[in-house]
């Protein structure tokens, strides 16, 4: 990584694994993903290129389930499973280079990000990838619970952005922003607008599958008033026109972006 991060006024750290389920099944694994490597990149940044600013794609997995709604930075964290824990310690390294080694970093604790190029191929990376496909293929969408717990969806365009203010921000800037969206929308009225757009079955709902159950978060969705303020961030596209724009581009990409294990981006 050396050759890569040297000269480089701004770095945006993206790696990592994003699959609770997957965090569960294999905690060592998603531990050398998301902690042992962050630990060494940065060790890279600060040796060779400490004056770069580095925002980092937290996730706001770190909170675990909310005491208040909207959730604000200042909400106590609890992580429910390997993945949050680990991606709060990779906050936690971000946070030891910017307070004891003056580099200066940002972390973005993301909400549920929803787009073109979304990996619709793995039902681990979250549920609307899972709807999204479904829908795309013509099938019922199954929610899990009676449907009416909330999340924040944030259409792609608007997280780009979000970064890129951070990457520009000045020196006052804070060492943790969230990004999400702050209207929520129920999953059962998601489902339901993916299907009739598609003119598909209605959608139904079943009880939770105990591995899925254990690590639900119910109610979500983030208070952004902090990016607002400093950053002059606020999401712009709605969730009815980020969906339309979602299809839009993967119903001519249907079939390779089903089948690809690394979808190209086109």
């Amino acid at each position: 990584m050396r050759p890569l991060v040297e000269g480089q006024r701004i770095v945006f750290n993206l790696a990592g694994e994003i699959s609770h389920i997957s965090s569960m099944r294999d905690p060592q694994r998603d531990l050398n993903l998301n902690a042992s490597a962050q630990l060494s990149f940065l060790d890279v940044c600060r040796l060779h290129n400490s004056s770069a600013t580095i925002v980092y794609a937290s996730s706001r997995q770190v909170y675990g389930s909310a005491r208040y709604l909207g959730v604000d930075e200042l909400h106590p964290i609890n992580p429910v499973d390997y993945n949050g824990v680990h991606k709060l310690t990779a906050e936690g390294y971000h946070s030891l280079l910017r307070n004891q080694f003056g580099v200066r970093t940002i972390s973005l604790r993301l909400g549920n990000i929803y787009g073109p190029r979304q990996g619709i191929h793995q039902d681990c990376r979250g549920f609307i990838d899972s709807f999204m496909r479904i829908a795309l293929t013509g099938g019922q969408l199954v929610v899990f619970g009676d449907g009416t717990q909330v999340r924040g969806m944030l259409y792609v365009d608007d997280a780009v952005d979000a970064f890129l203010r951070a990457g520009a921000a000045g020196p006052l800037a804070s060492a943790v922003y969230n990004i999400g969206n702050p209207t929520p929308i129920s999953l059962i009225d998601i489902a339901r607008q993916l299907a009739r757009v598609f003119d598909g079955p209605e959608p139904r709902t079943v009880p939770f599958p105990e591995e899925s159950k254990a690590i639900d978060i119910g109610d979500f969705y983030q208070n952004t008033e902090r990016a607002r303020c400093e950053l002059g961030w606020a999401p712009r596209v709605g969730f009815e026109d980020g969906l339309k724009q979602t299809l839009d581009f993967f119903r001519p990409r249907i079939s390779e972006r089903l089948h690809a294990g690394t979808p190209p981006i086109s």
